[in-house]
């Protein structure tokens, strides 16, 4: 059995680096060469070719190595279902998260965690597109729009409340900004990643107001939206835990507080099991418990 050289094959693929599989396995890099050497002498196929810039796979590097993938995480699995039976839950944990809600929602919340459950590695990807959860082997996602598939379980953690807002010197620097309308006449900065960026649904006393919007900043990174705000450049339309303490500080302003925005929630998005592995129950309860108390 090629076991051993499976789990370092996948590794040097997920970490796209001979130098990081071999961190990551506490063994060395000539180690991992050596394996390699053998596992592609093994299987008679070239699997996967080395530059100074990066790794590239063959076809057959591509199939393999996602059969790999499910060797080792079915492996991480069984020994964390073990686990279950000490009362430690442990293994890699995978998860993905577009970057404006790990670094400002979740992120704060992750070192508690960890110093309850150290024998738990947490894998955390960034991104905004929409992950293959099962293809690419996540053990959750957190996203804002439920994943279609009977293989899933998506459960609502969160309601995510976006305001509009700007610094007081870029609002005593422009036209005055009382209702709805008054937006279309200033620099709002858009988020590349929604369908309906430039439309902007207002809504007063159960009456809703569409505003057409435009700006000359426009990214698919909330992040950068609101630097720009905070150096006064433009209007914002952000969620409200992005901007806690700067609105308590009095750094950023709510706009147009007589009017709302409509409510997005937050899904927690898994592959459907037998049973929940530990790990992920476990993270999933510090989610909905700290989650609940910013409700």
């Amino acid at each position: 059995m090629l076991l051993d050289e499976m789990e370092i094959f996948y590794y040097v693929v997920e970490l796209k680096s001979f130098s990081k599989a071999a961190a990551r396995l506490n063994v060395s890099k000539s180690y991992i060469s050596k394996k390699m050497t053998k596992l592609e002498h093994e299987l008679k196929v070239h699997l996967i070719t080395r530059s100074t810039r990066k790794l590239t796979l063959s076809d057959a590097g591509e199939n393999f190595y996602r059969y790999c993938a499910n060797v080792v995480r079915e492996g991480y699995d069984a020994y964390s279902m073990l686990s279950e039976l000490k009362g430690k839950p442990s293994g890699l944990l995978k998860m993905s998260m577009p970057p404006a809600l790990g670094l400002n929602l979740i992120s704060p919340m992750l070192p508690q965690f960890l110093s309850h459950y150290p024998e738990v590695t947490l894998d955390i990807e960034l991104e905004n597109r929409l992950v293959d959860i099962v293809e690419e082997g996540y053990d959750l996602v957190l996203r804002s729009a439920i994943l279609e598939s009977s293989n899933l379980i998506a459960q609502r953690i969160f309601s995510i409340d976006n305001i509009v807002c700007a610094t007081k010197k870029y609002l005593s620097s422009h036209s005055a900004l009382n209702v709805a309308s008054d937006l279309e006449k200033h620099n709002c900065a858009t988020y590349s990643y929604s369908k309906t960026a430039r439309h902007v649904k207002l809504i007063k006393n159960n009456n809703e107001e569409m505003i057409h919007v435009q700006g000359n900043v426009m990214s698919n990174h909330l992040d950068l939206i609101k630097q720009m705000v905070l150096n006064d450049v433009c209007i914002g339309i952000l969620p409200r835990f992005m901007v806690e303490n700067e609105l308590k500080l009095g750094i950023i302003t709510h706009c147009l507080r007589a009017y709302h925005l409509p409510v997005s929630q937050l899904y927690a998005v898994y592959p459907e099991r037998k049973f929940m592995l530990p790990k992920l129950r476990v993270f999933l309860d510090m989610l909905k418990n700290k989650l609940d108390k910013k409700i």
